[in-house]
């Protein structure tokens, strides 16, 4: 027993070790790590929108890592989960949500929710993961003010890490490591590796117009 605490001490010393002289653990580089960007943008008008992230860094990403978003959405937004499961079945795209969603309620009488979302690598850039992900808004209640619109902040998501095939750095800070399920489809847990990242832009927002 004790010979296996001091394999696995020593497993951890040189993982850590690895991180602080700029090795390749799974393939990651400090200098990827330090340098990883999300970026954001909305497509589309209206109420029916698209919510698209990518995931870069400077070197690129190795092939066998896997990456997670994960979404609160406000409760002026919802996603529809039969269209995830459509997106799903031509793209590859696993979106798990962690409550039901009533796709009829109005945003006062609903609440926001998590998305886990699993970006897919190299769609439309090779060294980076990428998500597109439907996003509709709810009806308003009119305002008493006489204001005829308001505008929806989404809040940035954490980003995890995994390579299944090795171990990720071990709480190396500024990253944690934490527990997520390992895919929409396998909801068994998995360690990921949460990551401290730069975002272009800070936020994103969206303006929508009250029902009259």
């Amino acid at each position: 027993m004790k010979g296996g605490i001091f394999c696995t001490l020593i497993l951890k010393l040189a993982l850590i070790y690895a991180v602080l002289a700029g090795k390749e653990p799974c393939g990651l580089t400090t200098q990827c790590l330090e340098s990883i960007t999300v970026s954001r943008e909305l497509r589309k008008e209206g109420f029916h929108r698209e919510l698209v992230t990518s995931v870069q860094c400077v070197s690129g990403f190795p092939d066998t890592l896997h990456t997670l978003l994960i979404e609160q959405m406000p409760r002026e937004i919802y996603m529809d989960p039969y269209q995830l499961a459509s997106e799903e079945q031509e793209t590859g795209l696993q979106v798990l949500l962690d409550s039901d969603i009533d796709l009829e309620a109005p945003a006062y009488v609903s609440s926001g929710f998590s998305a886990l979302v699993y970006p897919l690598q190299g769609l439309s850039c090779s060294r980076c993961f990428q998500a597109t992900v439907p996003i509709h808004c709810r009806y308003q209640r009119p305002s008493g003010s006489g204001d005829r619109g308001e505008l929806i902040h989404i809040q940035s998501p954490k980003l995890l890490l995994r390579a299944p095939s090795c171990q990720l750095p071990l709480d190396f800070p500024p990253q944690i490591v934490t527990d997520a399920p390992c895919s929409a489809l396998n909801h068994s847990m998995c360690s990921w590796l949460e990551i401290h990242y730069k975002q272009v832009p800070h936020s994103v927002s969206l303006a929508i117009n009250f029902a009259l």
